[in-house]
């Protein structure tokens, strides 16, 4: 595998070591979630049936449009403490720690202000609910947005993890916990026929998952610590603008998936949106988390190559590495559209009719949001990316109203999802000409 790499990028020996071990982790746990997907539908189609596995996908969706007001320090914070530790400057990098951990405080509050106004709101009496009494909802609801919490304070034991190098970490404890997560969720039915305790699973699970990566962050970290005492204006004001970059990505993502799952909930069957979500989750999520992953490795060793001023070298190795991306998506796109069709229908048991051109839009959609990431990856392992994310997120938000507009008005799904899929071309159009302007006038920070 040394030699691989050495021949499709220039990498130091330390470099290698670290990719390796990082990417080969990543591989195995994209591995490990697809086989538990893999599994995962059938069996809640199985046991849930399909009407319940699509009340179950949206009550999923509701949490996360609360985290479209979510501001993500941590991703930030990741990226700054990564170039600082590089330089041997722990100082800033704690002053970096301490004043992300406050704003993510501060976010929280926020965000459970507005899960109150919904509650007080009555925001849960929808049609879709009308098989649960008004106790089970609410418990539903109050375990679901617990996990949202805990999985916002996750973040700041993983700002510590990876800002060391140690992706891997990350990768393997959610990746595990997923897998056992979603097998109980769906051998639950077997037993239960109310979703109360499919939620109750996933809540445990998080419960694990949170006291796990505190473990870790304690045994792994050498610099940081948890205080308050560096909290500082100026330093909560940089990291603020850093951050926005990341929160419009975030919220865009949101919006794109969440949002239209929820809105569909309001106005469709839930076997369409069952129809809807199984077919993005094998040809958009699972190629999008496996890129995700390796785009994720490669910004540790960006930042690091940018804090030792390796300009040359860092613009070598991002046009070789977009040339790689591109290549595996072709071949993604290759086995999308000639054994996808087979691959779908035998995985969810010919359950859903599976329309060609609607596969052939998320395919598309996929490859030209991968793609566009992977131009922009660099400009983000910087915490430079401003201009990339809010452009996108507004093409976004236009095309999430274009659909609305649609699905009121009684359009196809072929139609609605068209416009998300021209959204992509649009963004990775505009992304790619941004990026070489920016890229020829790249320096290094002082």
């Amino acid at each position: 595998m040394n030699k691989i790499f050495k021949n499709l990028l220039i990498l130091n020996p330390n470099q290698i070591e670290r990719i390796r071990k990082n990417l080969l982790s990543g591989i195995s746990t994209e591995g490990l979630q697809i086989v538990s997907q893999i599994f995962f539908t059938p069996l809640m189609l199985f046991f849930w049936g399909p009407k319940n596995f699509g009340i179950w996908l949206f009550i999923i969706s509701i949490p996360n449009i609360f985290l479209i007001f979510n501001i993500n320090f941590q991703n930030a914070a990741i990226q700054e403490i990564t170039i600082s530790n590089a330089k041997k400057n722990y100082y800033q990098s704690n002053e970096t720690f301490q004043n992300s951990i406050f704003l993510n405080l501060i976010n929280i509050f926020f965000i459970s202000l507005l899960a109150m106004v919904a509650y007080i709101t009555n925001f849960i009496d929808l049609s879709i609910f009308d098989t649960f009494s008004k106790n089970e909802i609410q418990t539903i609801l109050i375990l679901i947005c617990i996990t949202v919490y805990l999985e916002l304070l996750n973040s700041i034991f993983l700002t510590g993890i990876n800002s060391v190098g140690k992706i891997y970490i990350s990768f393997y404890t959610s990746a595990i916990i997923d897998i056992f997560a979603k097998l109980l969720i769906a051998l639950s039915g077997f037993i239960f026929d109310n979703l109360l305790y499919p939620t109750l699973i996933y809540f445990l699970f998080s419960i694990i998952k949170f006291v796990l990566l505190y473990y870790l962050f304690i045994k792994y970290n050498k610099h940081l610590f948890f205080s308050l005492r560096l909290i500082s204006k100026k330093e909560i004001y940089r990291i603020f603008k850093l951050s926005l970059g990341y929160t419009a990505d975030i919220l865009n993502f949101l919006i794109k998936h969440s949002l239209i799952i929820f809105i569909m909930g309001l106005y469709l069957d839930p076997l369409l949106i069952g129809y809807v979500v199984t077919i993005k989750t094998i040809f958009y999520f699972l190629p999008t988390r496996f890129f995700g992953k390796i785009l994720h490795i490669s910004l540790y060793e960006f930042a690091e190559l940018f804090s030792k001023n390796k300009i040359s070298l860092i613009k070598k190795n991002i046009l070789k590495f977009n040339k790689i991306i591109f290549f595996l998506l072709i071949f993604f796109t290759i086995l999308s559209l000639t054994i996808g069709p087979s691959a779908y229908n035998m995985w969810t048991n010919f359950k859903y009719e599976l329309s060609i051109i609607f596969l052939i839009l998320i395919v598309l959609d996929a490859f030209f949001f991968i793609m566009r990431k992977s131009f922009v990856n660099f400009f983000m392992s910087i915490n430079n990316f401003f201009v990339f994310s809010i452009s996108d997120l507004i093409i976004t938000s236009i095309c999430s109203f274009c659909f609305y507009l649609l699905l009121i008005n009684n359009f196809s799904i072929n139609y609605c999802f068209l416009i998300f899929t021209t959204g992509s071309i649009i963004s990775f159009i505009f992304s790619l000409i941004y990026f070489f302007y920016c890229f020829e006038k790249l320096k290094v920070k002082k």
